[in-house]
């Protein structure tokens, strides 16, 4: 398959978006904006706290984050898979 091929298969897929499914992502991504929005104050003390940590402690969080992120995204593929 080419890129072109690719390309004209990406135009011709998909339907333009119903009432349903707009209500459904103004549903879910409106409250989570809201709810981000809450969270300001709350992300704005744990900035104050990283900023606070050294070089080494900053890189070591990360990497626990990161790993932690990894984990998380192994077990949901895991458990919600598609079973053949």
């Amino acid at each position: 398959m080419t890129f072109r091929d690719w390309f004209n298969d990406l135009e011709a897929a998909g339907e333009p978006p119903t009432l349903v499914s707009i209500l459904v992502f103004a549903a879910v991504f409106l409250p989570a904006i809201f709810l981000v929005g809450l969270a300001g104050p709350v992300l704005e003390q744990v900035r104050y706290v990283v900023g606070e940590l050294s070089s080494e402690m900053k890189a070591a969080g990360l990497t626990v984050f990161i790993l932690g992120t990894m984990a998380l995204v192994r077990i949901f593929s895991l458990v919600f898979r598609r079973q053949r």
